[in-house]
C-alpha cells in the first residue's frame, strides 16, 4: 500500500512539472541567479512597443524626462515647462483709441489685458502657451538602466537593459555522443574463442543524465533512484544510472566525471546561457571494479577525460600489472560487503517474521 501511495505522488508530481512551459519564438533572457543556467522564470516572451518592434519586459524600467535648464517636467501635461518672463506694454494714444505695444517682440494689441497675457518670453527651445500661462517644450528621454534605447509602450517611455532574439535561431545542440570513447566487447576472437584485440580489466561504460533544464521540465533526472520511479521525464537509462549509483555508499558503482553543457542559447550580447546540462559518469560492474580503477588511475596518473568525451576503458594487461595493490584504499569495498551482509540478515529477519505470522493466523483461524 505504501508503495503504491509512493508511485501515485510520483506521478501526480511528474503531471505537475510537465506543465512547466518551455521558451520559444522572439524572448528574451536574464540569468538571475548567475548561475549560467536557463531556469523557470529567467524568460519572457518579447511584446510590441508602439512602433511595431520587439520589446524586453524583463526589468521594464520608465524612462526619465529631461528637461532644458531651468525647466521641470509636468506629468499632468507630459511636457518640460517653465515660467515665462514677462515684458511691458507701452501706451500709445492717438485721437480715436489707445494701443499697447510688447516690448519683447513689437507687437500691438488694441486691449491691455490682452497685450499682458502675450507678451511673454520663453527660455530657449521653449514656446509660451497661454492657455496654462507656461512655457513649454516636449523632453527629451533617457534610461535609468543605462545607455538604452527608450520606446513608446501602451503610450509610455520604457527602457530595457535586455535584448530580443529569435529562440529558435539562436539555440544550439552542443551535445556528444554517449558511449564513443566506451571499449565495447567486439574485438576479433581464434577458433578457440580467445580474444585476439586488447583485453581490458574492470571496463565501464558512459552513462550520462540531465539535471535541471528544458528537456526535463527542470526536473532534476541525476537524483536517486527511488525520487525516478515513475518521472516521465526521466529516460529509462536515466533511472539506470540511478539504480548503479544506489548500489553502494559514494555512488555505487559509478565514478562522476563531471558536468557541462549540451544544449546551448546564445545570447545577443556574447556568450551563452545553458538550457540544459548533463553529469557524465563511467559505470562499472561492481563496486569493487570502480574502486579498483579509482585507485589504478591515480597510481598510473590515467585521466577520465571530460565530461563530454569521458575515458571509461578498463586497464591493459600491462597497466594491472602495475598496479601496487598494497597502496589501495579499498574501505569503500569493504563498507559495501558489510552494508549487503546487513541488508540480507534484515531482509531474512523480515521474511522469516512474515512467515511465523502467516503460519499463526492459519492455526488461529
Amino acid at each position: 500500500m505504501r508503495k503504491l501511495l509512493l508511485l501515485l505522488i510520483l506521478f501526480s508530481f511528474t503531471a505537475v512539472r510537465a506543465e512547466t512551459t518551455v521558451p520559444s519564438g522572439i524572448i528574451c533572457v536574464k540569468d538571475a541567479n548567475n548561475n549560467g543556467v536557463l531556469d523557470p522564470g529567467e524568460w519572457q516572451d518579447c511584446i510590441k512597443a508602439d512602433d511595431g518592434s520587439n520589446f524586453c519586459p524583463i526589468d521594464m524600467t520608465p524612462c526619465t524626462p529631461d528637461c532644458p535648464a531651468g525647466a521641470s517636467f509636468n506629468s499632468t501635461l507630459n511636457k518640460c515647462t517653465a515660467a515665462p518672463t514677462a515684458g511691458t506694454c507701452k501706451a500709445y494714444y492717438s485721437l480715436f483709441y489707445i494701443i499697447y505695444q510688447c516690448s519683447i517682440d513689437g507687437r500691438v494689441y488694441q486691449n491691455l489685458s490682452l497685450c499682458e497675457a502675450n507678451c511673454k518670453t520663453c527660455p530657449d527651445n521653449m514656446t509660451y502657451d497661454p492657455v496654462f500661462n507656461t512655457c513649454v517644450s516636449s523632453p527629451s528621454y533617457s534610461c535609468p538602466l543605462g545607455d538604452y534605447e527608450c520606446k513608446d509602450v501602451d503610450g509610455q517611455k520604457y527602457c530595457s537593459a535586455i535584448e530580443c532574439q529569435d529562440f529558435n535561431s539562436t539555440s544550439e545542440a552542443a551535445d556528444t555522443p554517449v558511449g564513443i570513447n566506451d571499449k565495447q566487447d567486439d574485438g576479433t576472437v581464434d577458433s578457440n574463442g580467445n580474444c585476439l584485440g586488447t583485453i581490458y580489466i574492470f571496463n565501464g561504460h558512459d552513462m550520462r543524465c540531465r539535471l535541471p533544464g528544458i528537456e526535463t521540465a527542470w526536473t532534476n533526472c541525476c537524483n536517486d533512484y527511488t525520487y525516478l520511479l515513475g518521472l516521465l521525464s526521466c529516460t529509462d537509462d536515466e533511472v539506470k544510472l540511478a539504480s548503479y549509483r544506489d548500489a553502494g555508499i559514494r555512488d555505487g558503482r559509478c565514478h562522476e566525471v563531471g558536468e557541462y553543457c549540451a544544449d546551448k542559447l546564445h545570447l545577443p550580447w556574447g556568450g551563452y546561457i545553458c538550457l540544459q546540462k548533463k553529469r557524465t559518469y563511467c559505470c562499472f560492474n561492481s563496486v569493487l571494479a570502480k574502486v579498483f580503477q579509482e585507485q589504478a588511475r591515480q597510481q598510473l596518473g590515467i585521466s577520465w577525460g571530460t565530461p563530454e568525451y569521458p575515458n571509461c576503458r578498463g586497464l591493459t594487461p600491462q597497466e594491472f600489472q602495475k598496479v601496487d595493490v598494497s597502496k589501495m584504499d579499498l574501505s569503500e569495498v569493504y563498507s559495501d560487503i558489510e552494508k549487503k551482509v546487513q541488508d540480507g540478515i534484515i531482509k531474512f529477519q523480515t521474511d522469516a517474521q512474515n512467515q511465523i505470522n502467516d503460519y499463526i493466523q492459519k492455526v488461529t483461524k
